[in-house]
Protein backbone atom coordinates (compact mmCIF):
# COMPACT_ATOMS: atom_id res chain seq x y z
CA UNK A 1 0.00 0.00 0.00
CA UNK A 2 1.23 3.73 -1.03
CA UNK A 3 0.81 6.00 2.05
CA UNK A 4 1.02 9.69 1.77
CA UNK A 5 -1.10 12.70 2.50
CA UNK A 6 -3.37 11.94 -0.49
CA UNK A 7 -3.40 8.19 0.74
CA UNK A 8 -4.63 8.77 3.51
CA UNK A 9 -7.50 11.12 2.24
CA UNK A 10 -8.29 8.12 0.01
CA UNK A 11 -9.09 5.58 2.73
CA UNK A 12 -5.44 3.82 2.77
CA UNK A 13 -6.42 2.59 6.49
CA UNK A 14 -9.91 1.35 5.57
CA UNK A 15 -8.13 -1.08 2.74
CA UNK A 16 -5.45 -1.83 5.15
CA UNK A 17 -7.58 -3.14 7.95
CA UNK A 18 -10.03 -5.21 4.88
CA UNK A 19 -6.86 -6.64 3.56
CA UNK A 20 -5.63 -8.19 7.60
CA UNK A 21 -9.14 -9.17 8.40
CA UNK A 22 -9.52 -11.01 4.64
CA UNK A 23 -5.73 -12.64 5.02
CA UNK A 24 -6.70 -13.73 8.72
CA UNK A 25 -10.08 -15.18 7.55
CA UNK A 26 -7.96 -17.30 5.23
CA UNK A 27 -5.18 -18.01 7.48
CA UNK A 28 -2.87 -16.19 5.19
CA UNK A 29 -0.80 -15.00 7.80
CA UNK A 30 2.63 -15.53 6.14
CA UNK A 31 1.43 -12.95 3.71
CA UNK A 32 3.47 -9.49 4.15
CA UNK A 33 1.12 -6.26 4.40
CA UNK A 34 3.70 -3.13 3.64
CA UNK A 35 2.71 0.55 4.00
CA UNK A 36 5.00 2.58 1.52
CA UNK A 37 5.71 6.23 0.42
CA UNK A 38 4.02 7.74 -2.03
CA UNK A 39 4.52 6.49 -5.74
CA UNK A 40 3.71 9.58 -7.57
CA UNK A 41 0.20 8.36 -8.94
CA UNK A 42 -2.38 10.78 -7.01
CA UNK A 43 -4.81 10.13 -9.45
CA UNK A 44 -4.96 6.55 -8.95
CA UNK A 45 -5.17 6.41 -4.84
CA UNK A 46 -5.26 4.06 -3.01
CA UNK A 47 -2.71 1.60 -5.08
CA UNK A 48 -2.32 -1.76 -3.83
CA UNK A 49 0.73 -3.83 -5.16
CA UNK A 50 0.33 -7.65 -5.26
CA UNK A 51 3.58 -9.53 -5.84
CA UNK A 52 3.90 -13.15 -7.13
CA UNK A 53 6.78 -14.98 -8.06
CA UNK A 54 8.76 -12.68 -10.42
CA UNK A 55 5.95 -10.45 -11.18
CA UNK A 56 4.20 -7.31 -9.24
CA UNK A 57 0.75 -6.05 -10.61
CA UNK A 58 -0.27 -2.29 -9.27
CA UNK A 59 -4.25 -1.64 -8.64
CA UNK A 60 -5.38 1.77 -8.53
CA UNK A 61 -8.12 3.77 -7.17
CA UNK A 62 -8.80 0.48 -4.50
CA UNK A 63 -12.18 0.41 -2.93
CA UNK A 64 -13.60 -2.07 0.17
CA UNK A 65 -15.32 -4.17 -2.60
CA UNK A 66 -12.11 -4.38 -5.08
CA UNK A 67 -9.83 -5.00 -2.32
CA UNK A 68 -11.72 -8.24 -1.75
CA UNK A 69 -11.97 -9.12 -5.16
CA UNK A 70 -8.41 -8.88 -5.80
CA UNK A 71 -7.70 -11.09 -2.42
CA UNK A 72 -10.00 -13.78 -3.55
CA UNK A 73 -9.28 -13.68 -7.37
CA UNK A 74 -5.39 -12.57 -7.21
CA UNK A 75 -4.05 -14.11 -4.04
CA UNK A 76 -6.41 -16.57 -3.31
CA UNK A 77 -7.28 -17.83 -6.85
CA UNK A 78 -4.19 -17.07 -8.97
CA UNK A 79 -5.77 -14.74 -11.32
CA UNK A 80 -5.42 -11.20 -11.38
CA UNK A 81 -8.06 -8.85 -11.81
CA UNK A 82 -6.69 -7.48 -15.60
CA UNK A 83 -9.16 -4.81 -16.10
CA UNK A 84 -7.96 -2.94 -13.06
CA UNK A 85 -4.03 -3.37 -13.36
CA UNK A 86 -2.62 -0.06 -13.93
CA UNK A 87 1.06 -0.96 -14.03
CA UNK A 88 2.80 -4.55 -14.19
CA UNK A 89 6.13 -5.51 -14.26
CA UNK A 90 9.07 -8.06 -13.51
CA UNK A 91 11.07 -7.80 -10.56
CA UNK A 92 13.71 -10.78 -10.56
CA UNK A 93 17.08 -10.38 -12.23
CA UNK A 94 18.36 -12.86 -14.55
CA UNK A 95 20.72 -14.95 -14.05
Amino acid sequence: MSEGSSEIASGVEEILNIIRTELSKNNLIDVPVEKRCCLGMDSEMPIVVVQSNCEYFCYGKVTSELIIDIIRKHILGGRPILERIIARGEICEEA
